[in-house]
């Protein structure tokens, strides 16, 4: 009569075991691939990736992000009566948080330029490189990812003046093949944020935004230029 009892174990043994080896949540996806032919008859491919939100990391800012002090007035109301509702079950927890991390709104007629602007920079790059010994064997991708877009207000006590901040980088993995996933080379893109009053920034359908944007970029791409070789191992 025992028996149902240790089927029943094995059933919640089995379950645990299945929750405990549940892969984790994907935390990036590909929204981009081009396959670049180089002179030396190599193949290297271009990827493009935008990241997901996570409960530990945000995701691809895929428009210019815009955050004001009244998204941060909304939040520490937010907060307030979240402490209150914990004061009251008596476990309130005192959290802070940081304006980088609101949510702000995503300005949707100004679409995130870096993997179409990073791509064919790299490709241009890529291209221009001498013909050398021919091989038939592809490199590894290199990966572009960007990170963070956003136009956010500089001093919470006042002024008008408005940080663009910007991050992305250019990633290349040995190879997946061999399950060697280590990085044979990186450029980090995140240049120290300009400012500027926030009519500046919005003047002409947010021009000088572009502008700036563009200055990053390229100073992104002249990292590259100088670690190219890294990228053809």
């Amino acid at each position: 009569m025992k028996f149902p009892f240790y089927c029943s174990l094995l059933m919640v043994t089995v379950a645990l075991a299945g929750c405990s080896n549940k892969p984790a949540p994907p935390t990036e996806k590909e929204v981009s691939s081009k396959d670049l032919h180089l002179g030396s008859g190599s193949v290297v491919t271009i990827k493009g990736y935008e990241q997901l939100r996570t409960d530990t990391d945000a995701p691809t800012d895929v428009s210019l992000r815009y955050i004001t002090r009244g998204d941060t007035g909304n939040m520490v109301a937010l907060k307030t009566l979240g402490f209150v509702a914990q004061a009251l079950l008596g476990s309130a927890q005192a959290t802070g948080f940081d304006k980088f991390d609101l949510v702000g709104t995503p300005i949707i007629t100004m679409p995130n330029p870096t993997l179409e602007y990073l791509s064919k920079g790299i490709e241009k790059s890529l291209q221009a490189q001498p013909a050398g010994t021919k091989s038939i064997a592809p490199l590894q991708p290199v990966e572009i990812r960007p990170y963070t877009w956003m136009l956010v207000y500089e001093n919470l006590s006042g002024g008008d003046s408005y940080e663009l901040y910007y991050h992305a980088s250019i990633i290349h993995t040995a190879n997946v093949a061999l399950k060697d996933n280590s990085t044979l080379a990186l450029v980090s893109c995140h240049p120290t944020a300009v400012k500027a009053p926030l009519a500046q920034w919005q003047a002409n359908g947010y021009e000088k935004v572009t502008e700036v944007t563009r200055e990053y970029m390229d100073s992104c791409l002249k990292d590259f230029e100088a670690h190219k070789t890294e990228f053809l191992l």
